[in-house]
């Protein structure tokens, strides 16, 4: 079977993702779809700095899936299989322990350029994955640190997600949600400071140490 896993944290799931996910659907039997999960065990101080602090990571693993599947249904997409992720580095390397991964692992990476190719290429390399690595423009114009801030600051963004992201958005109150966490975590919420490489693993490792 020809397949391809497009993992991502999808906070929140836009155009830019609809229309890769669109495209992934129409040249692959099945896509495999990853929302990054981030175990309860590891908290703001473990992940500070990254694009995975909880600053940067309003909705919850079930709210994504929610959102994600009904896009699916109403878009009659089918080959797409939703499941949780672990992450394993916040560069883009994700490792699980699901069943539902093909024992030999391709991932979909939209890319901004062609000089970023080879670097993401080393990245996958290292833990024995393939990749593909592709410039996607129309995903790259829909950050979703611009959403968030544009929902904060009373901003359009109507436009910039399928309509059922929106709907769900605002029922869940969304504009509420960012407020608190920004009276918490202030502009983190859509900082570009996102440098931080998280080794989960060793974490982990660190964690379980110390309480033994």
């Amino acid at each position: 079977m020809n397949e391809i896993i497009f993992g991502g944290r999808f906070q929140p799931f836009h155009n830019g993702h609809f229309f890769t996910l669109k495209y992934l659907s129409e040249n692959y039997d099945r896509v495999i779809m990853g929302l990054v999960f981030v175990p309860d065990i590891f908290g703001y101080e473990d992940l500070k700095g990254s694009t995975l602090s909880p600053a940067k990571n309003p909705l919850t693993f079930l709210e994504r899936f929610e959102i994600i599947t009904e896009v699916l249904k109403n878009n009659s997409i089918k080959n797409v299989i939703i499941f949780p992720l672990i992450p394993y580095l916040s560069s883009g390397i994700f490792k699980t322990f699901s069943s539902f991964l093909p024992q030999k692992r391709r991932w979909f990476v939209a890319i901004n350029s062609s000089e970023e190719k080879e670097q993401v290429e080393k990245f996958y390399k290292k833990i024995g994955d393939d990749i593909v690595a592709e410039v996607f423009q129309k995903q790259n114009e829909f950050p979703g640190k611009v959403i968030r801030r544009n929902i904060l600051e009373s901003k359009s963004w109507k436009h910039l997600v399928p309509i059922e992201v929106y709907n769900y958005l605002q029922k869940i109150n969304i504009k509420e949600r960012l407020q608190k966490l920004y009276e918490q975590f202030g502009d983190e919420i859509y900082s570009n400071e996102t440098t931080k490489i998280i080794d989960f693993e060793k974490l982990l490792k660190d964690k379980i140490s110390n309480k033994i």
